[in-house]
């Protein structure tokens, strides 16, 4: 909430700077970078992208390309048509101004991952930890691990950051993800208490009142708070329940929606059990992701269809 609040002021500063130096191109790709944000964060419609847009090409019209204006273009042809592939040329753009731009590389990093392009994703990863080694403890690696199917290296990227970083519910929410996909029930089973316990007045929330409740009345009491801003967190839930059906509609509706996370179905292991079925299929299709073989998925506990769902198909067969 904190970093909506400072970028809303920053976007409300750098727009009157434009109106009064014009000429001063920070103001513009300050602008951008501002309503960008703003816009993954659900606090901006859609039109956002196209005023971000127009003030990323701003700046360029007087300061020329940059790395930072290369990157921000990307992103936001990325979140406004699903342009995959001008969204990678403007990130290749701008890591050939700037090799050493991390920032880049992470948002290129995450775009590979959505086209399942996992070695090409691995590089980055790779390349980012060369020229960040501060990155380690930020829990977006764990989560491009994960989602790059190198589950056992996402696990032991959350233990070794769970003591040094602010265990936010979207950081918990990959935690449990991950401990799941990697069979290890109990700390998932934390993570879904941290969540719940996170909740502002949630009627159950002290750790000692979930304490006896099973991972799946977890699972339904997640559902039931929904304490997350995009509908795909909840269908993740709704499928690792066995709610194929459920899962699938908030899917279509996030598609629908054009939320910014739908990239990244084709990738996400809570999701994985989803190969395979035609919605789904149809689903990747729109956003302009081909549904190919998920071998990456094999590696979690969450390919073949959820264990508590005896009516679920195994897609692992």
């Amino acid at each position: 909430q904190q970093d909506v609040e400072s970028s809303s002021q920053s976007l409300q500063v750098f727009r009157s700077l434009a109106r009064k130096f014009p000429d001063f191109s920070p103001a513009y790709l300050g602008q951008a970078e501002a309503g960008l944000f703003l816009f993954k964060a659900g606090a901006l419609d859609y039109q956002a992208l196209n005023q971000a847009l127009d003030a990323a090409m701003a700046f360029e019209n007087q300061a020329g390309a940059s790395a930072e204006s290369q990157r921000c273009i990307g992103q936001i042809l990325l979140l406004a048509d699903w342009n995959f592939g001008a969204a990678e040329s403007h990130y290749q753009t701008a890591l050939a101004l700037n090799p050493s731009d991390t920032i880049a590389r992470r948002r290129y990093a995450w775009l590979l991952v959505a086209l399942q392009r996992y070695p090409d994703a691995a590089e980055q990863i790779q390349q980012i930890r060369l020229l960040d080694p501060l990155y380690y403890d930020n829990a977006e690696m764990a989560t491009l691990l994960l989602y790059s199917g190198e589950v056992e290296a996402a696990v032991a990227e959350f233990e070794r950051i769970k003591d040094a970083t602010e265990l936010n519910l979207v950081v918990l929410r990959g935690m449990a993800i991950a401990y799941l996909a990697a069979g290890e029930e109990d700390k998932a089973r934390a993570a879904l208490v941290g969540i719940l316990t996170q909740i502002d007045d949630w009627p159950l929330a002290r750790p000692a009142q979930l304490d006896n409740l099973s991972a799946d009345e977890l699972y339904h009491l997640v559902i039931e708070a929904q304490p997350f801003r995009s509908p795909i967190a909840l269908a993740g839930f709704q499928n690792l329940l066995g709610n194929t059906s459920a899962a699938l509609d908030t899917l279509e509706l996030a598609v629908r929606q054009r939320d910014p996370f739908a990239l990244y179905l084709g990738a996400m292991p809570e999701f994985a059990s989803l190969h395979g079925e035609p919605r789904f299929i149809n689903l990747l299709s729109q956003i302009g992701v081909r549904p190919e073989n998920p071998n990456h998925l094999r590696k979690t506990r969450l390919f073949s269809a959820n264990l508590r769902n005896p009516q679920a198909k195994n897609h692992d067969n």
